[in-house]
């Protein structure tokens, strides 16, 4: 068993929103092994927010501004002065950099052959388009490092109750937008990456927002500016009752207005793992298609839920992007949502009821 007590550990994770919540709870499970070890994440700035927010992160590193750095960033990592490099997500020249830095103990997969000369402690983690682990699993996987045991994959349940975000304590007007007495609704429409292929139409959203009544729920649409440039006209101007959102956000803030929110819909992307994880209703619609399927991108948390295609469309089925529109995800029509919604609707009244 490696003793963590005291030490100072980096998590290398430089990719996409949805991927770094996902990695989040292997934070919280090295802070109940050790509660007095540090955790530094590596990431991009873009993420900066959502780990600034998690509770068992101490620090952030910012890719970018290491890679552009005169020396590559070897003179910010070694002044960090960590104890130990975790390679989350396998990425050559931060392997070369943590080795350069000189680590003590530099984790990586096996399967990676430039973790052979750059890290002194490999474990047989396997993460390709056929894995069938989630992801949050697959890094958890990582434990063993420090644990000396092969971790059995770990439930959802178990993943769920490891999530530990801070409170909030700055002030957000656009709390103010939000209702009360109805179910404040935010519904995210565009994904990003591979994810696109597979966005629930445009159209459903359309039908969800006029069957959903007024007087129950109250709608926001959410997006980038550039998203919300894209479908402004069809989701939120047609509809005065509906508040958009996209673009008028920062992420620090998007998290908050989240986080107070009641509900979030929208495909596997960002936004809905950090519905899921911030302990909101989630729903998320999938593929079965492997290596988009629930089982390895399901949100994660106490009201995560998901909707999955019974059979995979070809598109979803090739291993390379050609830039077609999945098929299949337009199964999952409107009137399968209504009943979920409605449920909890159901139960945010009975809350308050009682």
């Amino acid at each position: 068993m490696y003793h963590l007590a005291g030490k100072t550990i980096i998590l290398s994770r430089t990719d996409h929103i949805g991927d770094v919540t996902l990695s989040l709870p292997l934070a919280s499970a090295l802070k109940r092994l050790a509660p007095s070890c540090k955790i530094i994440y590596l990431a991009q700035e873009y993420t900066r927010a959502v780990v600034e927010q998690y509770a068992d992160v101490d620090g952030f590193l910012d890719w970018n501004t290491l890679n552009q750095a005169p020396d590559g960033g070897l003179s910010q990592l070694q002044a960090v002065n960590a104890d130990i490099f975790v390679h989350l997500r396998p990425k050559k020249a931060i392997a070369k950099l943590a080795a350069k830095a000189q680590i003590p103990y530099r984790v990586g997969s096996i399967h990676r052959p430039y973790h052979w000369f750059t890290c002194n402690k490999l474990l047989n983690v396997l993460r390709t388009s056929k894995t069938t682990l989630h992801g949050s699993q697959i890094e958890l996987q990582y434990l063993q490092a420090f644990t000396g045991q092969k971790e059995k994959p770990a439930t959802f349940d178990s993943i769920a109750n490891l999530l530990h975000f801070k409170p909030f304590t700055k002030p957000l007007a656009a709390l103010e937008l939000l209702e009360p007495d109805k179910f404040n609704l935010i519904l995210h429409p565009k994904c990003l990456s591979q994810a696109g292929k597979r966005e629930w139409p445009e159209t459903y959203f359309a039908k969800l927002i006029t069957t959903l009544p007024q007087s129950k729920f109250k709608i926001f649409i959410s997006g980038t500016e550039n998203e919300g440039a894209a479908m402004r006209k069809t989701l939120c101007e047609p509809y005065a009752h509906v508040t958009d959102l996209s673009g008028k956000l920062s992420l620090a803030e998007f998290i908050q207005f989240i986080a107070a929110s009641d509900g979030l819909i929208a495909g596997s992307t960002g936004p809905l793992h950090l519905a899921g994880a911030l302990g909101i209703h989630a729903l998320g619609f999938y593929t079965p298609a492997i290596s988009h399927a629930p089982s390895r991108w399901r949100p994660i948390g106490p009201k995560a839920e998901f909707l999955v295609t019974k059979e995979p469309c070809e598109v979803c089925q090739r291993r390379h992007d050609d830039g077609m529109a999945c098929q299949c995800i337009q199964t999952l029509t409107p009137e399968c949502v209504v009943p979920i919604l409605k449920r909890w609707e159901e139960e945010k009244c009975d809350a308050c009821v009682a």
